[in-house]
């Protein structure tokens, strides 16, 4: 039997950070606070989609990507298709489905890239794992080592559902 983790959704990644950190004032509770823009589609390996965006805050811009994974692809002009810019368009990606995530801000980078990479949610080579300083006062960064998503993933997820790209 082969117990091997595979990606998580991002309904999944985004319900592990609001239930790892219920009672923070900022991720779930600041997604107002950046817009995006920008937008990329790239179809990779056949059935896969990475979704690319700048996802704008009052100070920072990063770089936000979604890799969706079973993504149909169809020629533009199909019935029920979301046209992503290009020769062909994609039915309605299920936000339960399989995906991988990444985003250029520490908070995504220090608090979940390790633990998506371990749970096989991450694009990319994950970084170290976040190492408290020796004699800090400040406390673990996800004690919890749970999967999940910073603002502008969700920010990114939440654009690509009000334009019909995930349902």
């Amino acid at each position: 039997l082969d117990l091997t983790l595979l990606e998580m959704s991002l309904d999944a990644l985004e319900r592990s950070a609001k239930n790892t950190f219920p009672n923070t004032n900022k991720r779930q509770n600041s997604v107002n606070s950046v817009r995006v823009s920008q937008q990329t589609y790239d179809r990779l390996d056949g059935d896969k989609l990475q979704v690319t965006a700048k996802v704008v805050g009052e100070s920072n811009t990063y770089q936000s990507s979604i890799l969706f994974s079973g993504v149909q692809f169809v020629p533009a002009g199909t019935s029920g298709a979301v046209d992503i810019g290009a020769t062909e368009a994609i039915m309605p990606i299920e936000s339960s489905g399989d995906c991988k995530v990444r985003c250029e801000c520490l908070d995504f980078h220090w608090t979940f890239a390790w633990y998506n990479h371990n749970s096989d949610s991450l694009i990319g080579q994950p970084p170290k794992p976040y190492q408290k300083v020796p004699g800090s006062n400040r406390p673990d960064r996800n004690p919890a080592k749970a999967p999940g998503i910073c603002k502008h993933i969700m920010k990114l997820a939440s654009t690509l559902k009000a334009q019909g790209v995930l349902k």
